[in-house]
């Protein structure tokens, strides 16, 4: 499994996505499974692979869901494409307009419908239609992307992390935190390491507008409360992060 989803329209409702690149479906959260059918016949599908890591099969890197209709689903592929669907999964809209293909990491607005967001090579996307159209934003001085989040109260603040190249994966990283209001990039990093030796593979918004969790690939997370201006190193330390699964908020 390489990338999950919790629905917050449709309850109990779980997707996971694989490696080679299929999408599964469960509707009694986790407990049994189905494959989307429809996912296999993609047409771009022929041209997906991967050079990250052997055996060089694609797989579904992102799942992104709308917060309000249960059909909507958008997918990211490394590599290859970011497809949708407005029918749960029944039939595929293929790689869609201003999208990066080798996509990293794909969210949605916890709140705001029809808000998504990519991290990929090329830096960060973001959709104000529910996936069917991407812009990027300009101001990147480097462009292997990776996390992204959005601020929980602002929907046009959102974030990304990202490095010159693949030594994102290394411990000479050469990396940053860009944020953007809506216009182009500014980097953000009052009180990070500079430039960051280890990936950001985590970013987090959380509930209070302003707040974001960074987590490094080394283990650190580091926290801001004022959208990426001042960052704090939490006593806190991981053995290491790979990535941002799932966020899961309990009242």
């Amino acid at each position: 499994m390489k990338s999950l989803a919790i629905s917050a329209a449709a309850p109990g409702r779980v997707y996971a996505g694989t490696e080679p690149a299929c999408l599964f479906v469960s509707e009694d959260r986790g407990e049994t499974w189905r494959e989307l059918g429809g996912f296999r016949r993609i047409f771009s599908r022929r041209f997906w692979f991967s050079p990250a890591e052997r055996p060089f099969k694609a797989y579904v890197q992102g799942i992104a869901l709308s917060p309000k209709d249960p059909d909507l689903i958008v997918a990211g592929i490394e590599a290859g494409a970011v497809v949708r669907s407005a029918d749960a999964g029944r039939s595929w809209q293929d790689h869609r307009r201003g999208a990066m293909r080798d996509c990293h990491h794909l969210v949605a607005h916890a709140t705001v419908d029809g808000r998504l967001y990519e991290g990929g090579y090329g830096g960060g996307a973001c959709s104000t239609d529910a996936g069917e159209t991407w812009r990027r934003p300009a101001g990147l001085d480097r462009k292997y992307g990776w996390a992204v989040a959005a601020d929980a109260a602002n929907p046009n603040c959102w974030y990304v992390s990202v490095a010159p190249g693949v030594q994102a994966h290394s411990d000479h990283a050469q990396a940053a935190i860009f944020r953007s209001d809506g216009g182009n990039w500014r980097r953000v990093s009052g009180g990070l390491p500079e430039p960051l030796d280890f990936m950001p593979y985590a970013l987090i918004s959380g509930p209070a507008p302003g707040q974001l969790l960074a987590g490094l690939a080394s283990g650190e997370i580091w926290e801001s409360h004022d959208h990426g201006d001042s960052w704090t190193k939490l006593n806190l330390r991981m053995p290491s992060i790979e990535r941002c699964l799932i966020r899961l908020q309990i009242a």
